[in-house]
């Protein structure tokens, strides 16, 4: 009987038979068209069961590149033991990011996405209920605390108690302003485009405000640049914001400026990084506000309110959202013509004139195509993720426990970033991103 042999090639060694081209990942395969010299030969002796093994360890035609890297045996094993033990998805993940970049330069192991999680659970078939969590649920900041030792990400810190001579703030008011290098650097890349600020209710118990200075990366994903936490929310405190940020960043040259329908914010940022020549209005913001004003429409019985509440605001959302500047105009003409006339929606029309009859190119989506920018992709994703995946659901009790939470949120969207622009990106994101610089 012959002895039995395996040869076991390197995974980038492929060469296709096929004449046809399909479309690849961006970030390409992992096949590499011809054989690599590196491989192992296995032999077994069937008499005396001996087992050799030569190994070519060369590899060539290929770089090491961890996007085309297999996730080591070792870690598998690790998230395997945890899932077992009833940790989440959720805190494996988080487990993992807190221990990046601690074995010096960047491992295949540090780029572990949920995905790989949920494959390596379904490979060694790991059953576990939705929701079970580790009975040790405080998650570790090492990377908040290692960042913080190259470059303090507090810019600004003013608690409550203490005199501030130079911005004029109370002696009980309290300011935190919070922006790391990587946010200082993703500012400085992408904010030529696009800058958008917006303000969060109830992370804290005190009722202060996050203000979030946010920009778009080149994958179409909302980044937080700056936060600032602050029981003030009047134009003299946003301006210390920005005057902070440019100390730290320089001065911010933006083509487009959008936050919620009120002027502090917009006042003070021209006042500290000068004009901006595209001004907007963010949908999510506006679409709340049309939400609540529609109790104005007020008919002889409930049901019928509630229906003709429901026809107004379908209208008002087909004016929004024209697309041709001359379409538009027809439309909201119409629309004026239609609360006007009718009695029941006359402080609804009183209303929205009042707010939105003079500044079209603030909320009309007919002024704003071909600026690239959907808000409602990048504000409500970034409320709904702090929100439910970081606070839980619910308010906080202490500031301290915000603070974490949010650092580990900035982190995340970090590591993502890291992630999407090693390992790359499926070719419908870009036709995402495309399809919405039509808004």
């Amino acid at each position: 009987m012959m002895d039995k042999k395996v040869l076991l090639k390197s995974n980038r060694t492929f060469k296709s038979k096929s004449s046809q081209i399909r479309n690849q990942k961006t970030q390409g395969t992992q096949k590499i068209g011809f054989s690599c010299t590196s491989h192992l030969k296995l032999k077994v002796c069937n008499e005396t069961n001996n087992v050799s093994v030569r190994y070519f360890k060369t590899h060539y035609g290929h770089d090491l590149q961890l996007q085309h890297i297999r996730i080591p045996k070792s870690a598998r094993n690790d998230i395997a033991a945890k899932l077992v033990l009833g940790v989440s998805v959720p805190k494996v993940v988080d487990t993992i990011r807190d221990s990046i970049g601690q074995g010096g330069d960047l491992q295949r192991s540090d780029l572990i996405t949920k995905k790989d999680i949920y494959n390596i659970k379904k490979s060694f078939q790991i059953d576990i209920v939705d929701g079970l969590r580790h009975s040790d649920d405080a998650t570790s900041v090492a990377l908040w605390v290692k960042e913080c030792d190259k470059n303090n990400p507090v810019r600004f810190f003013k608690p409550q108690g203490s005199d501030d001579l130079e911005y004029g703030l109370n002696i009980s008011d309290f300011c935190l302003i919070i922006m790391n290098s990587f946010q200082s650097d993703t500012l400085t890349k992408y904010a030529s485009k696009f800058v958008c600020i917006d303000g969060t209710h109830g992370t804290n118990p005190y009722d202060f405000e996050l203000t979030t200075v946010l920009v778009a990366d080149e994958f179409g994903e909302g980044m937080p640049v700056a936060f600032m936490i602050c029981n003030r929310k009047d134009t003299a405190t946003y301006e210390l914001f920005f005057n902070v940020i440019k100390n730290s960043s320089g001065s911010i040259n933006t083509l487009t400026f959008m936050t919620d329908i009120t002027e502090t914010y917009y006042n003070a940022w021209r006042s500290v990084m000068g004009d901006v020549p595209n001004r907007l209005f963010c949908s999510w913001h506006i679409d709340r506000a049309w939400r609540t004003n529609l109790a104005k429409i007020s008919s002889a019985t409930s049901e019928q309110s509630v229906h003709k509440r429901k026809d107004v605001y379908k209208f008002l959302k087909n004016v929004q959202t024209c697309l041709s500047v001359e379409e538009f105009q027809y439309q909201y003409n119409n629309f004026i013509n239609y609360l006007q006339e009718d009695p029941d929606t006359s402080h609804f029309y009183n209303y929205f004139t009042s707010y939105y009859g003079h500044n079209h190119s603030l909320w009309a989506y007919c002024h704003r195509k071909g600026l690239g920018i959907n808000t409602n992709m990048y504000l409500e994703s970034m409320h709904r993720i702090i929100k439910y995946e970081y606070l839980d659901g619910k308010k906080v009790k202490r500031l301290d426990k915000s603070l974490h939470n949010l650092m580990r949120f900035t982190r995340d969207k970090q590591v993502e970033w890291i992630i999407k622009v090693t390992k790359g990106m499926y070719r419908y994101i870009m036709f995402i991103i495309l399809r919405f610089s039509l808004l």
